[in-house]
């Protein structure tokens, strides 16, 4: 969702990207939420610890924090302008920003938390934003090492499919669910996949 890369594969989103983002409301969240529940039996424990990786506006977040009300949920961005967008949204849907909620700007190549921390990560429509292949594979790598085995990885994308799905192949993470959701322009993956119990 959004602006989140590293150093020279940087691809900041344009005003006009953000006022997508930033628009956008829990309407389809609910929507895709309701889809991998009924296609994959999806849920999250009420002890989860959730990572939301370019969480751009924050409303993937509160659409799972509504839904399940896991421990923790790390709204991160890359972008300090949406993490600041993202505290602004939950301060105005919760009248103050909840406990579980903890918002951060970070690097998804370069991920700051200790290993096996995660039993859930979300990637919604910025995956594309690492850039080039190399990028891809390393934010990829970095959702493996923080999942814990068990763990899952929710995205949706719709630029570089193949590049993204050749990225969580070779990371060790097996794909659970592969289904499609209609965008505005462009159809959609969207993905499951988990790390193995035992690795």
């Amino acid at each position: 969702m959004g602006s989140f890369s590293s150093g020279e594969n940087m691809s900041e989103m344009s005003r006009l990207g953000k006022f997508f983002v930033n628009r956008r409301g829990t309407r389809s969240f609910e929507r895709l939420l309701k889809q991998v529940r009924d296609e994959a039996s999806f849920s999250i424990s009420p002890g989860a610890r959730v990572l939301e990786l370019g969480a751009g506006n924050s409303m993937f977040s509160q659409v799972l924090f509504e839904a399940y009300h896991p421990a923790e949920i790390h709204v991160t961005d890359y972008d300090l302008s949406q993490v600041e967008v993202a505290k602004s949204h939950l301060r105005k849907r919760y009248g103050t920003i909840p406990p579980a909620f903890f918002t951060e700007q970070a690097d998804a190549t370069r991920l700051s938390y200790p290993d096996r921390t995660f039993d859930l990560v979300t990637a919604h429509l910025m995956l594309h934003h690492l850039g080039d292949s190399s990028a891809i594979r390393r934010g990829i790598l970095e959702v493996f090492r923080v999942l814990r085995p068990g763990g899952r990885f929710l995205y949706v994308e719709m630029f570089h499919r193949e590049m993204v799905r050749d990225a969580v192949l070779g990371s060790g993470l097996k794909v659970a669910y592969s289904g499609k959701t209609a965008g505005m322009f462009h159809s959609r993956d969207i993905v499951i996949a988990g790390r193995p119990e035992g690795t």
